[in-house]
């Protein structure tokens, strides 16, 4: 495992089922005001969220640090279910990752591996030209 200090949890609408002790099953049959908060409250806490597109990955754009969004055949409307919380587009394009539905585990889990482990270099090197702009010649 690249990152052994990870916690997996499945979360959103759906039937619980029996995952390995390692995964915590947070699904629900249906929403309320309450379950929301509890929903966001572990987003929030969340440095990636992987989720199939739809309005279920609203809340998860706007708390998790960063996302996946697995889209089946609706690349047209890719981007309506997202609340953008970065200004700067190229650490958007980190934060905000669109894949296919259809991706193999290994590679989803080569992606989120690499967003995990290397988001602070690359905002590091991605914003170090704003940094130095600022300063007067």
């Amino acid at each position: 495992m690249q990152v052994p200090e990870a916690k997996f949890a499945v979360a959103g609408r759906g039937t619980k089922t029996k995952f390995p002790e390692w995964i915590e099953d947070y699904r629900v049959d249906s929403f309320n005001e309450k379950i929301e908060k509890e929903i966001s409250g572990l987003y929030s806490q969340s440095r990636l969220v992987i989720g199939l597109h739809g309005s279920n990955m609203l809340l998860a754009s706007v708390h998790a640090g960063m996302t996946i969004y697995l889209i089946d055949e609706h690349w047209g409307n890719f981007a309506q279910d997202i609340l953008y919380q970065e200004r700067n587009p190229r650490m958007a394009t980190f934060r905000y990752i669109f894949l296919p539905y259809q991706t193999s585990n290994d590679t989803l889990g080569f992606i989120a591996a690499v967003m995990v482990l290397k988001w602070s270099k690359f905002k590091s090197q991605m914003t170090a030209d704003v940094v130095n702009s600022d300063v007067k010649e």
